[in-house]
C-alpha cells in the first residue's frame, strides 16, 4: 500500500510517512530480527552468567565444606544408636541425602524435640566449630531455584543466537552497501560479536567445570550419577532445618 505514495509522502500523515521511510529501508525483516536479539543477548548473559557463577560457588563450597560431612556423620551416628534399640545386627553405612528431610523430623517420644534438636545439642557439646557449617554454604540457597539442565539448554540458546547474529551480519556486509550508517552499524555488530564470542567461551568452560565439581559432589554423598534431583535443594533443607535448631 505504501508503494502507491513514494512520490506523493507529503501528503500522508506522520505516522504513516514514518511507516513509508521503513519500508525503503533494505532487508528490513531480517534487521529488526537482528535487532532484537542484539537487544536481549546481553541481559540474557548477565542473568545466565550469574547463575552458572552461583552453581559454581555452591559446588566448590559443597566440596571444601569438612565440617558439613562431619554433621552428616553425627546424623549418621544417631541414627544407628537409634536404630540399635531395635536391630542390634544392622547399622546403616549411609543415607541419601534425598532422605534427609524425613530424618530431621524424627521426634522424641514427648514430642518435644526432634532429631535436629539432639544432633544439635551433641554438636555443641563435643564439636561446637562444626555449628557454623551452615554459614560456609551462602550460595547454596540460592541455587535450589536453578536447574543444571535448564541453564545447559539456556547455553544452547544463546550460542545459536550468536550464529544467527553471523548469518544475519553475512547477508548484510553481501549487500556491499555504501551507506555511512549500513557500514558503522556492520562494524558495531562485528565488535559485538567479537567480545560475546569470548564471553560465551567463558561462560561454556566455567558451565563445564559445575557439571564436573556437580558430578564429585554426588560421588562424595554417595549418590547416583543419574539422580535428576538438586543435591543443592537437599543441603539447603538441612541448612534450614540445621539453623531452626540452633
Amino acid at each position: 500500500m505504501y508503494k502507491l505514495y513514494l512520490n506523493k509522502s507529503e501528503n500522508l500523515h506522520p505516522a504513516d510517512r514514518f511507516m513509508l521511510e521503513l519500508c525503503e529501508i533494505p532487508q528490513l525483516s531480517i534487521r529488526l530480527d537482528l535487532l532484537l536479539i542484539l537487544w536481549e543477548f546481553p541481559n540474557q548473559f548477565k542473568s545466565l552468567e550469574e547463575e552458572v557463577n552461583d552453581l559454581l560457588m555452591s559446588c566448590e563450597e559443597i566440596l571444601s565444606c569438612s565440617s558439613l560431612v562431619t554433621a552428616l556423620e553425627y546424623l549418621l551416628a544417631i541414627g544407628n544408636y537409634m536404630n540399635s534399640m531395635w536391630n542390634t545386627k544392622q547399622l546403616a553405612q549411609g543415607f541419601q541425602l534425598s532422605s534427609i528431610e524425613k530424618i530431621l523430623s524424627v521426634k522424641s517420644q514427648d514430642n518435644k524435640s526432634t532429631l535436629c534438636n539432639y544432633l544439635v545439642k551433641q554438636l555443641k557439646v563435643n564439636d561446637p566449630e562444626v555449628l557454623d557449617w551452615p554459614k560456609l554454604l551462602p550460595h547454596v540457597p540460592k541455587c535450589t531455584e536453578y536447574s543444571m539442565k535448564a541453564v545447559g539448554a539456556e547455553i544452547d540458546v544463546m550460542k545459536n543466537d550468536l550464529q544467527k547474529i553471523k548469518k544475519t551480519l553475512k547477508i548484510l556486509r553481501n549487500n556491499n552497501s555504501e551507506n555511512k550508517n549500513d557500514k558503522k552499524f556492520i562494524a558495531d555488530v562485528q565488535t559485538f560479536i567479537a567480545e560475546h564470542d569470548r564471553n560465551m567461551e567463558h561462560l561454556e568452560a566455567r558451565y563445564h567445570k559445575v557439571t564436573e565439581k556437580y558430578k564429585q559432589i554426588l560421588i562424595k554423598f554417595g549418590e547416583s550419577p543419574k539422580t535428576q534431583e538438586s543435591m543443592f535443594t537437599f543441603i539447603s533443607h538441612f541448612m534450614d532445618k540445621f539453623q531452626q535448631a540452633l
